[in-house]
């Protein structure tokens, strides 16, 4: 056995025991080395019974762009966890994961007040890129309550090419409520990011 695989052994070894956060330490070191017996490691924290350790799996996976560890990934969209749910929607919009699009669809649809992080989940439907999110997308960004939940949705649409974005942004700025980061931060970054996407 190399120095190496040595290495990733007492890794793996010590990933069963760790708690949070040395667990999050070792599993960067082992997304660092790669290799198959690596990501299977990883990939074991994704049905650990603590939330911390579920999350960090997602995002490691996410990290080391393993595009087959979304499939493993995909349950944690119906995790009893806000925290979970939300980092495993921001871990498979980075692996674009196409088949997590109706999952997260279903999100957006049924989420309560405990879902508290949209901006990773109308951000995965924005990077997968999926014209599905389209309209579930429009619905928030038109009718949500919160505004920082309309902004979240605005700014996927972005990613999505749809124009109406813009002039959901551009009420969103008339708004006497809208907070003002993103009134003199986050909305003039988005429609700028429009304006440079239309003229590429």
């Amino acid at each position: 056995m190399s120095g190496e695989e040595e290495r990733v052994s007492s890794l793996i070894e010590q990933l069963a025991t760790a708690e949070h956060p040395e667990r999050a330490h070792i599993a960067a070191q082992l997304r660092m080395l790669g290799g198959e017996r690596a990501i299977a490691a990883i990939e074991s924290l994704l049905t650990h019974p603590e939330v911390s350790a579920r999350a960090c799996g997602a995002l490691n996976l996410a990290v080391l762009e393993h595009r087959p560890s979304a499939t493993h990934i995909l349950p944690l969209l119906s995790d009893p966890s806000p925290y979970v749910r939300s980092m495993a929607a921001l871990a498979l919009g980075e692996l674009q994961c196409v088949d997590a699009v109706e999952p997260l669809i279903a999100l957006l649809a049924g989420g309560g007040p405990e879902e508290e992080r949209w901006l990773y989940i109308c951000g995965a439907l924005g990077e997968i890129g999926d014209r599905r999110a389209v309209e579930p997308l429009l619905q928030m960004a038109r009718h949500a309550q919160d505004l920082k939940q309309r902004f979240d949705a605005a700014n996927a649409l972005i990613e999505l090419g749809e124009p109406e974005a813009c002039d959901i942004m551009q009420e969103l700025l008339e708004h006497p409520e809208l907070p003002e980061q993103l009134r003199t931060c986050c909305i003039p970054a988005a429609l700028k990011r429009w304006e440079t996407r239309r003229g590429s």
